[in-house]
């Protein structure tokens, strides 16, 4: 469901978790706030910046993680709307994971045996 203002508080504590994950895996450190990544940054999914959107997932009527998608791909154009981040809570993950998690996406152009550029 497309998230509305009173869950812009949800995504912030959400995008924290999904940052630690992330650091585990890379190495970061949190910013002597206790918290990771630039907040500027991040508020740009849900500040209303044209392109962008936020999306809470909800598995079985609890918050299960969100979505965030934005206008714009290296792979197929600017017209596309790429899921940019994408967080499943642990739980929610292996509450759902007996389920089917149906996803909706449109045909993509294959870019080749080099993969898509990097910019």
């Amino acid at each position: 469901m497309e998230a509305k203002p009173e869950d812009i508080p949800i995504l912030r504590r959400l995008m924290q978790l999904y940052l630690y994950d992330l650091g585990t895996l890379y190495g970061w450190d949190q910013h002597p706030a206790g918290t990771f990544s630039n907040a500027t940054r991040i508020e740009r999914f849900w500040s209303g910046e044209p392109g962008r959107r936020s999306f809470v997932i909800r598995v079985g009527g609890s918050l299960g993680g969100f979505a965030l998608t934005r206008r714009g791909s290296h792979v197929s154009g600017d017209e596309a709307q790429e899921i940019s981040e994408f967080f499943v809570l642990r739980k929610a993950a292996a509450t759902a994971s007996a389920g089917s998690w149906p996803v909706a996406c449109s045909s993509v152009p294959s870019p080749g045996p080099a993969g898509p550029a990097r910019p």
